[in-house]
């Protein structure tokens, strides 16, 4: 009975250990996931993102107090911004073709 109680709880111990390792394992992963930095063009766009959003109430306020509405400003900023993502989109399209290419050729 003595060996097998022994055996039993080594097993259990082991089982623990496994157990506590896989945990830290997986802590790890969490950690490498939320370490990933954005890259120069992703914060770009966010910033474009972001002023359009903060321009859009400005605007809405200012016409609201004053009953004014600034139509040329309001159609220059959103064609700046609005042509500063779509290039920044074709940029990151044409990057991602010419990077499928390069690996296709390395994999032949």
């Amino acid at each position: 009975m003595g060996r097998t109680d022994q055996y039993a709880q080594e097993k259990r111990v082991l089982e623990l250990k496994r157990k506590r390792q896989q945990s830290v394992q997986k802590q790890e992963r969490r950690r490498q996931r939320k370490r990933k930095k954005m890259k120069g063009l992703d914060k770009y766009v966010v910033f474009c993102f972001v002023s359009i959003i903060i321009y859009t109430i400005a605007q809405t306020v200012v016409t609201i107090m004053t009953g004014v509405e600034s139509s040329t400003l309001t159609t220059c900023f959103f064609s700046v911004f609005g042509g500063e993502v779509l290039l920044c989109a074709l940029i990151k399209k044409f990057k991602l073709k010419s990077e499928s290419k390069e690996s296709g050729e390395n994999e032949l």
